[in-house]
């Protein structure tokens, strides 16, 4: 056998038994990028695994090279260990690192992202602050423990005022907002802790009309696992009359539409029926308020069954004819609701009679 036939045959046979690369396995990349931002004395070079699309993606951060500018040595090395070396979907490229004055003691610290949330909007950073008795940077576990870096939710550093202000979302539309005022280094004292609120909506009136495409009509509903609603009644208060008002049409609106009932809505509730209750709250002397409350729970009823809501329906109807009456407009009482009222009283009766035979 001459030797080209031999070659071929080696050739082959390498290629039969080399196992090949599936093609949506990912290759990572090791990567140094010297990044962009710097302090007086510092520039930075992060060094780091990803797979080398330069855009949103998961990344393993190895170490940071913190470079003095004068002599372009070695400064600091900034080791990560398993425990928080992992950036997820966070930016890969120049822009990485910040740089400020983090704890407003005078010199200049930096961050780096460690995570992203695009539903929230929210990017969380690992901290790193100047320790001049150690001369070096630490992290700061206290800042980079820190819900900050939502879009427009307040949250960030207030220079003038040497306070932090972190916004924790319990839900997207709900969240503790919390304000700390620096007082040494890495040193801190809660100022405030208030509940804020992000209502998905600028208007109540764009609950009539198209919602927005960010969320479904069963987010609306309070279908979803984090209700809207709660947000939306702390914009948008109930006990201003004017708001009281649409969301009076709202509540009759949705009553019409069996998919108000069905599914577990928050708390077993329909939304009709917790703006009611809202309602009749705010507004215990309104005798309207009742009224609606007592049709919204007859649809309930009719479209669930549930006894509990034909119980509600009677009490609130009971307290509609009583402030008429109080209002001498017994007369103006609607028909329906004496029938829907002996109806409720039937069947309570009924189920009276069939508890005492057992």
């Amino acid at each position: 056998m001459n030797k080209l036939n031999q070659v071929i045959i080696l050739i082959f046979l390498i290629f039969v038994f080399t196992p090949l690369v599936a093609q949506d396995e990912t290759i990572y990349i090791v990567d140094t990028i010297r990044q962009k931002e710097s302090t007086d004395k510092y520039c930075f070079d992060i060094i780091l695994s990803h797979e080398g699309k330069n855009i949103i993606e998961d990344v393993e951060y190895i170490h940071i090279n913190v470079l003095d500018k004068e002599t372009m040595g070695i400064f600091q090395v900034i080791d990560f260990d398993e425990s928080d070396c992992t950036g997820y979907n966070v930016y890969v490229g120049k822009d990485m690192l910040s740089v400020m004055d983090y704890n407003f003691d005078g010199y200049v610290d930096f961050s780096i992202p460690l995570w992203s949330d695009s539903r929230l909007g929210q990017i969380g950073y690992g901290y790193y602050l100047f320790d001049t008795r150690l001369n070096k940077f630490v992290e700061s576990y206290f800042l980079s423990g820190l819900c900050i870096g939502g879009d427009n939710d307040g949250s960030g550093f207030d220079p003038p005022n040497k306070t932090v202000t972190e916004v924790c979302y319990a839900t997207k539309f709900e969240a503790l907002k919390s304000v700390y005022k620096f007082v040494e280094c890495d040193s801190t004292v809660l100022l405030s802790s208030d509940s804020v609120y992000f209502a998905p909506i600028d208007s109540l009136d764009n609950l009539f009309g198209a919602y927005s495409e960010d969320y479904t009509w069963a987010e609306l509903y309070g279908m979803d696992y984090e209700d809207p609603w709660h947000a939306i009644f702390h914009t948008f208060p109930v006990k201003e009359k004017e708001n009281a008002d649409i969301y009076l049409k709202l509540a009759l609106k949705y009553s019409e539409d069996s998919l108000t009932f069905s599914g577990n809505t928050f708390d077993y509730k329909s939304v009709s029926e917790a703006i009611m209750q809202q309602i009749v709250a705010a507004f215990p002397k309104n005798e309207n308020g009742w009224l609606a409350y007592g049709d919204i729970m007859y649809n309930k009823y009719r479209f669930t069954k549930d006894e509990d809501a034909l119980s509600i329906m009677g009490d609130a109807y009971e307290k509609y004819a009583e402030l008429m009456r109080a209002k001498r407009k017994k007369r103006k009482i609607p028909g329906y609701v004496y029938e829907r009222i002996k109806e409720r009283d039937s069947y309570l009766k009924n189920q009276s009679n069939d508890d005492s035979q057992f």
